[in-house]
């Protein structure tokens, strides 16, 4: 929404935009990015608990104008973005509040959710926020730890 917001400035320009994104939109972003006229979006993640992206094409209002929508593009990247999502919510001890988010999300990107449970096992990326660790740091720690993990 924030990157939404900040095409205000830019009036006609928004037109050209292309939205890139972690994860595929919820209803809101969807209806924002139908509202501003956003031609293009991009998504590395999908989330079949909260994304809606589909929702471009649900009705007359929605179709109106096509949006070019591209969804995860390396399986390698989903499967990371899963797995961080998987590890910050059991972290967060949100288990309770969210066990229906890890189904869904299982059905979907099933190595990423189990990636998640064993990161939030070993307790690693909690170390490594707490230093503070640049986002290159996390991501390498996380493919070196799914190739230390996978089953040969």
């Amino acid at each position: 929404m924030n990157a939404l917001l900040a095409l205000e400035a830019l009036h006609d320009s928004r037109h050209e935009c292309v939205l890139y994104t972690t994860t595929e939109p919820c209803p809101l972003c969807t209806g924002a990015i139908r509202q501003y006229g956003v031609p293009e979006v991009h998504y590395a993640s999908r989330d079949p608990a909260g994304g809606s992206i589909a929702l471009l094409n649900a009705t007359s209002f929605m179709r109106r104008r096509p949006v070019k929508v591209v969804g995860p593009p390396i399986p390698e990247l989903e499967i990371v973005i899963m797995a961080m999502f998987t590890e910050f919510s059991l972290r967060a001890r949100q288990m309770s509040l969210t066990w229906w988010l890890f189904e869904s999300w299982e059905a979907v990107v099933p190595q990423g959710v189990r990636l998640g449970r064993a990161l939030a096992e070993s307790e690693a990326l909690r170390r490594l926020s707490e230093t503070a660790a640049p986002a290159s740091t996390v991501i390498n720690y996380i493919q070196r730890f799914a190739n230390q993990s996978s089953p040969r």
